[in-house]
């Protein structure tokens, strides 16, 4: 699987009311005019390779990094992934148009992690639909309620410094169960999910018995909105 674990947005300097896009709600959105751009700073875009992208009604993406690296990409996961063919020399600017578009509910910015998954897997649904119990005893069907999907997965022995370095740069928001870009594109043979922004409910733990650091870690994913 592909992962974007560091957000370099989460830490970015924005003007206004445009640090919406970085909350984990994809219902909290920032509304423009069509064909709308956020405009925004981080420590670094070098390392730069891809951004993750949530509720817009947008046609196409126009991202603007570093020293003017710049492409296009049509909106065809929703959330999902998009992925730069090019990567910046340096530059702190970023800037997002959004093309027929007038909202966007989530932006995120940074390099994304190839991890392999483990044949152990664990996908299934879950509902937030709430039954009542009366004082004698009737159980009324909750009403309204919404399904999300969940994927839980393991990671043996590939968590890398880097992979590590994200996590700690990351850590103040995910340990507060902020949500994932994740791409499972490469795992069609695992699974029919390609794309899902989803938080972890486990805790960021990490084991291994190698004298070199490669750590496993176990994912359990639970679809957002």
């Amino acid at each position: 699987m592909k992962i974007l674990i560091n957000d370099l947005a989460q830490s970015g300097t924005f003007t206004g009311n445009d640090s919406v896009v970085t909350t984990p709600s994809l219902m909290d959105v920032l509304t423009g005019s069509s064909g709308f751009t956020l405009s925004f700073t981080v420590s670094n875009t070098t390392a730069i390779n891809c951004f993750g992208l949530g509720n817009t009604d947008a046609t196409s993406v126009s991202v603007t990094f570093g020293t003017s690296i710049g492409n296009v990409f049509s909106v065809t996961n929703d959330p999902g992934l998009y992925y730069f063919t090019t990567t910046s020399s340096g530059g702190t600017n970023v800037s997002v148009t959004f093309t027929g578009g007038t909202y966007c509910g989530r932006f995120a910015i940074g390099t994304y992690r190839s991890l392999p998954i483990f044949k152990s897997r664990e996908p299934g649904y879950k509902n937030t639909q709430m039954n009542r119990e009366t004082l004698s005893g009737q159980v009324i069907a909750g009403l309204g309620g919404i399904t999300k999907r969940t994927f839980s997965v393991d990671i043996k022995a590939k968590v890398n410094s880097n992979v590590l370095s994200d996590f700690e740069s990351a850590k103040n928001y995910l340990s507060a169960q902020a949500p994932y870009f994740v791409d499972f594109t490469e795992d069609s043979a695992f699974t029919s999910i390609t794309h899902l922004y989803a938080k972890d409910t486990s805790n960021i733990v990490f084991q291994s018995s190698m004298n070199r650091i490669l750590y496993s870690k176990k994912f359990n994913f639970e679809e957002c909105f």
